[in-house]
């Protein structure tokens, strides 16, 4: 699956992502995993194969406006104080693809007079995803980190129809069944990982609490949806004007 930035290359915004923060290295497949039936896997071991890491970047603690604004927003968030963030969303903010923007269409999306709306969580996930300024001046911050160095990750997956995700924590346990009581197979850490529909299921997986994903040809488990982010998922972008900090952008898809 291509992936379709909302960014626009600035300067060295994508030329200098990754060297620190993505990485090609082997990695042994755990000796529990059980190789699904049928599968090429099955009664033969699996030679290890590469697999990528993406490790956090945030840049948002090197400017000290951006650092405080953030602080004060997610105060704000956890607290779902309405007057503070409308007075930092752009009269323009872009809430799609497909849509003409703006603070009503926002309102509309995102209902956050309601008390289920999920903005608040959405938004505060987003932000506690570290992320990258777009220009030397720092005065753009986009988030979270897995949206700003994909295209430098995408350069190492198939072109073809799989989906892949990032895993967004250390020692995140992969179990053999969509359950936390179930057989701990292996443990992955900041890993891009492919992520598979279950043919097997009864049932559709409680989403987004488990996904199935792949560790190997035949060889598969299952982590904790929260645990997972996909490059197309929610991402925003912070713009300084004078001195506020204003969102301009704050959308999914692709």
């Amino acid at each position: 699956m291509r992936f379709k930035s909302w960014l626009k290359p600035v300067g060295l915004f994508f030329t200098c992502t990754c060297l620190s923060s993505l990485c090609l290295i082997p990695v042994d497949i755990f000796p529990g995993v059980v190789p699904q039936p049928g599968s090429q896997a099955e009664g033969r071991p699996q030679a290890a194969r590469q697999r990528m890491k993406l490790l956090p970047v945030d840049e948002g603690n090197r400017n000290g406006s951006f650092r405080q604004f953030r602080r004060e927003l997610l105060h704000a968030l956890h607290k779902r104080d309405k007057a503070f963030l409308r007075q930092h969303l752009s009269p323009l903010i872009m809430n799609g693809f497909g849509g003409s923007g703006g603070l009503q269409e926002f309102q509309e999306t995102w209902h956050w007079e309601k008390p289920d709306s999920p903005l608040w969580e959405e938004l505060a996930t987003t932000l506690r995803l570290g992320g990258r300024f777009s220009n030397g001046t720092q005065t753009e911050f986009n988030a979270p980190y897995v949206a700003t160095e994909w295209e430098q990750v995408q350069k190492s997956l198939p072109d073809g129809p799989e989906r892949f995700a990032a895993l967004v924590a250390a020692q995140v346990p992969v179990y053999q069944t969509p359950a936390r009581q179930a057989p701990v197979i292996s443990s992955l850490s900041y890993e891009v990982v492919e992520v598979v529909e279950d043919p097997d299921s009864t049932g559709p997986l409680p989403a987004p609490e488990w996904q199935k994903i792949k560790l190997a040809p035949g060889q598969f488990g299952f982590v904790e949806g929260k645990f997972l982010r996909d490059p197309t998922g929610y991402r925003a972008t912070f713009r300084k004007v004078g001195t506020i900090w204003k969102m301009t952008v704050f959308l999914a898809g692709d």
